[in-house]
């Protein structure tokens, strides 16, 4: 059986091969919609992908055959099981297109909840945000993006992922400040807001499929003490630096009541929960200037 897949998706076409042609090749090998997100990305024009109108406007343009050798990888990769993100190496996160590999997390529709939150919270068109743990800093750049006034700072302690990070914030505006640490070590200005996407998967959880989420970099997903350790740590730096009011984080519904009453014992309360989302404020003291 394995044998017959390979030979599949060894085939090659005799003669001209036109766009249509690779579609339809395509289209018999995976999901017939990853293989429109494919060959978007595929026949790009100017580094820009097209679109499904394009794709049918030009559906008799010829493919050279380096080109048809890229596209027959790609189906490959898809076929053994590499998320679709990582082929096209891009993913739209907040209605804009960023840059992913495998050094970061593939940005999930649920995480846009947190740019919902911190544009529902009374801040000041200057506002200073710091995220915490950015990864490909699709939130970091997305926030950016939304306050154009704003300072932004973002961290990561994987220097990979920040340069994949970086990439991105120069597509847009190249305006964040990052810095490689381990979530707050070394961080003591003010801010008005932390915002962080933090690893909290527990690896016990009956419900994941380990096998999809094995392409992507294990320490941007798991966390001990029940996926709750790097939220632990969050707090406990910021009750003892008090450089924020507002901290937004993203958490599984089913770890909110623990983290809740754990943020108590730091001095954060619950101001509003939103499916993945929750936004605390302190009910400390903040240090003077915040």
């Amino acid at each position: 059986m394995a044998r017959e897949k390979r030979n599949d998706c060894s085939a090659d076409f005799e003669g001209t091969v036109t766009v249509g042609d690779w579609l339809a090749w395509a289209k018999k090998q995976i999901d017939s919609l990853e293989a429109e997100i494919i060959a978007t990305h595929l026949f790009s024009v100017d580094a820009e992908p097209v679109d499904r109108s394009w794709l049918v406007a030009h559906s008799q343009d010829s493919v050279d055959l380096a080109l048809w050798r890229t596209g027959k990888e790609c189906v490959i990769e898809r076929k053994m099981g590499v998320p679709i993100a990582y082929v096209v190496m891009s993913k739209e996160f907040y209605g804009r297109s960023f840059s992913v590999t495998p050094e970061v997390l593939i940005p999930r529709p649920e995480t846009e909840v947190l740019i919902d939150l911190v544009k529902d919270l009374p801040l000041s068109p200057s506002v200073r945000i710091l995220e915490v743990g950015t990864g490909s800093g699709c939130i970091a750049v997305t926030l950016a993006l939304e306050f154009p006034q704003a300072t932004v700072v973002a961290t990561d302690v994987d220097e990979e992922a920040l340069e994949i990070a970086k990439e991105n914030d120069r597509e847009y505006e190249g305006r964040i400040f990052f810095v490689e640490t381990d979530l707050l070590d070394g961080i003591n200005d003010q801010f008005d807001v932390v915002v962080a996407n933090l690893p909290y998967v527990d690896a016990v959880w009956p419900w994941l499929d380990l096998k999809a989420l094995s392409y992507e970099p294990y320490q941007a997903l798991f966390a001990q003490d029940k996926g709750l350790a790097l939220y632990k740590k969050l707090m406990q730096q910021m009750s003892e630096k008090g450089l924020s009011r507002y901290l937004v984080i993203e958490a599984d519904p089913c770890q909110q009541d623990e983290l809740v009453g754990y943020a108590k014992k730091c001095g954060f309360e619950l101001l509003k929960a939103q499916d993945y989302g929750l936004i605390f404020v302190s009910t400390q003291k903040m240090r003077k200037g915040s």
